[in-house]
């Protein structure tokens, strides 16, 4: 019979896969989400002895809040949106490389993005927070999931805001 060697290997990486899995988790009982894992897989021939090492890493990236400024990118349903927040309640978004005119409608319907609204009072059912604090949101969120299709930049940012 002959030894199917892509299956073993196949299993194999299983294996390995489930160990690391268990060692996320012990990781995750006993520390707070560190800011980079360095990874490390030795493997040793049976034939030969020899040791055989790989390594990579992956960085953490650090939360972004509500307030935060800088940029957010992103694909939302098929637009690219961009978001710049200065830190101080303005936000610019663009999409697919233009500024619209942000609407409820927009936001909601189009982009999907759930907008807060007011729950009580005279204006009860209207949004209760700009239209580009939504979309600032709604990449925040993403980004702090470590979604990968969610790009932050600190830089410094300025824009004219019309008066």
């Amino acid at each position: 019979m002959a030894i199917d060697d892509v299956k073993r290997f196949d299993r194999a990486k299983q294996e390995v896969a489930e160990h690391c899995l268990k060692l996320f988790e012990q990781l995750y009982r006993h520390t707070t989400l560190p800011a980079e894992f360095a990874i490390t897989i030795s493997a040793q021939s049976k034939e030969v002895g020899k040791i055989m090492e790989s390594r990579t890493s992956i960085v953490i990236p650090k939360p972004v809040n509500y307030n935060t400024m800088g940029r957010l990118t992103g694909k939302i349903r098929g637009h690219q949106v961009s978001v710049i927040n200065d830190s101080e309640g303005h936000f610019k978004v663009t999409i697919d490389g233009e500024e619209p005119k942000l609407s409820k409608t927009l936001v909601e319907e189009d982009l999907g993005i759930p907008v807060q609204k007011k729950k009580t009072g005279g204006q009860a059912g209207y949004p209760s927070e700009p239209l580009g604090r939504a979309v600032w949101r709604y990449l925040v969120d993403r980004h702090n999931d470590l979604d990968r299709s969610v790009d932050y930049s600190d830089e410094f940012v300025y824009y004219e805001r019309s008066r």
